[in-house]
């Protein structure tokens, strides 16, 4: 079940943020996930996501590891002259159907930011499953 009472905790896998105590939404997950981005030539790469809950709503952010915006503080908090958004890149299909798909499995709207590309269904697939087992795996979803 994924908590009404959304408080903020500090990033809890690599350290790399603490708690975001003024942001609009708060951190609730925060880890880098291997998924396969080829599946014609295996390519291990790894991503970085990040999951924000609202009332009633799921915003995941997923992005290239080397070359994200890691510090998403900055992100949803800027004051810069320059949108965000063109950080993040253009909205794709695959924002829009993992956002589906999400939605789809946990009964809630889903919005999906993606900086990286995938080149084949199956890679879509893979990290469809990944990212629904690091939702199950610390408890949003019981």
């Amino acid at each position: 079940m994924i908590p009404n009472d959304a408080t903020n905790i500090e990033c809890v896998k690599n350290g790399s943020c603490g708690p975001v105590s003024d942001a609009l939404w708060n951190i609730k997950y925060h880890t880098d996930v291997i998924c396969v981005i080829d599946d014609v030539k295996p390519v291990h790469r790894k991503f970085l996501i990040v999951i924000y809950f609202l009332p009633g709503l799921l915003y995941l952010w997923i992005g290239d590891h080397t070359h994200s915006l890691k510090d998403l503080h900055f992100a949803i908090r800027s004051f810069e002259d320059t949108f965000v958004s063109t950080l993040i890149g253009d909205i794709n299909s695959n924002s829009s159907d993992i956002a589906k798909w999400l939605s789809h499995k946990i009964n809630l709207p889903a919005l999906v930011s993606c900086n990286v590309s995938l080149n084949s269904s199956a890679s879509l697939i893979d990290l469809n499953e990944k990212v629904l087992k690091l939702l199950n795996d610390n408890g949003f979803l019981q």
